[in-house]
C-alpha cells in the first residue's frame, strides 16, 4: 500500500506553472450549488485535478462546457496570464505532440503547462480550449496507473495527478534538478526531490498525499469486505464491465 510522507508544511514547489482544464459534472454542479465556494464543491470526487488545487503552488484552474460556470457554451481560450512570453504547452498525447523532455528545457527556464482534469478520450473540450497551443506527452509514462476508478484502458492511461507527477519528474530530470532522496533534505536552492521521507516543499511525491490517503482507504476496504482492490488490474477489468 503507498504511504505518502507528512502533509506538506507549505505548498509544493512545481517546475512549471500548471493551468488545470477541469471537467465539470452533474456532481459538482450540485455541490457547488450546496457548498459555493467551499472545497467540498470544486469538482467531481472522481477527479484528481483538485488535489493539485489543494497542495501545489500556482495552480489555476479553468471550468470547460458543461460546468454551470459556461452554461455548456462552446470553451473559450484558456486565459491568459501576466507572464504569458512563458513556453506554454498543452500536455495531450496525439499524432503532433511531442515529448515533454524535448521542450524542458534548461535549468531555471520558465515552462508553462496546460492539462485537462479528463480521461484523454473524453478531452475534445479541454483541446479545444488549448487550440493553437503546442502538444507535448510524457517520454516515460508508467505502463500501468495506481488510479482506482473506471479509466481509459492501456498504457500511460493515468489520472490528472499520476499526469503532472510524471510530467516534473521528466522536467526535472531533463533539467538536471531531480534528487532522487538520498536520505538528505532539501537545500532550498531549487533542486527538486522524489523521497518517501522528506517533507520540505521541494519533494514532488507530496503532490501525491491525498491520492496516496485515499488509495490507501480503497485497499483496506478491499481487505475489509473481500474482492480485488479496484486498483488492481482485476479490480479494473471488473468496472469496465
Amino acid at each position: 500500500v503507498f504511504r505518502p510522507p507528512p502533509p506538506p508544511p507549505a505548498p509544493v514547489r512545481l517546475p512549471f506553472v500548471l493551468d488545470l482544464l477541469c471537467m465539470d459534472h452533474v456532481g459538482g454542479r450540485a455541490r457547488r450549488a450546496a457548498h459555493p465556494g467551499g472545497l467540498a464543491a470544486l469538482r467531481s470526487p472522481n477527479a484528481t485535478g483538485p488535489h493539485l488545487a489543494v497542495l501545489c503552488a500556482g495552480v489555476r484552474t479553468h471550468d470547460l462546457p458543461g460546468s454551470s460556470a459556461q452554461g455548456g457554451s462552446a470553451p473559450p481560450p484558456v486565459p491568459p496570464r501576466d507572464d504569458d512570453d512563458v513556453p506554454t504547452y498543452f500536455l495531450y498525447p496525439s499524432s503532433d505532440s511531442v515529448p515533454l523532455a524535448s521542450v524542458a528545457g534548461r535549468s531555471g527556464r520558465p515552462l508553462r503547462l496546460v492539462i485537462p482534469d479528463a480521461r484523454w478520450t473524453g478531452g475534445s473540450a479541454a483541446s479545444a480550449a488549448a487550440a493553437g497551443v503546442p502538444r507535448v506527452h510524457l517520454s516515460h509514462p508508467p505502463g500501468t496507473s495506481g488510479y482506482w476508478r473506471w479509466h481509459d484502458e492501456g498504457d500511460g492511461r493515468v489520472c490528472t495527478v499520476e499526469a503532472v507527477f510524471y510530467a516534473a519528474l521528466e522536467v526535472c530530470a531533463a533539467r538536471g534538478e531531480l534528487d532522487w532522496g538520498g536520505g538528505e533534505e532539501a537545500d532550498g536552492r531549487g533542486r527538486f526531490l522524489c523521497s518517501e521521507t522528506d517533507a520540505s516543499e521541494w519533494n514532488l511525491v507530496q503532490m501525491m498525499y491525498l491520492f496516496g490517503m485515499q488509495r490507501a482507504m480503497v485497499g483496506a476496504g478491499a481487505k475489509t469486505f473481500g474482492g480485488a482492490a479496484a486498483y488492481t488490474e482485476a479490480g479494473k477489468e471488473k468496472r469496465r464491465q
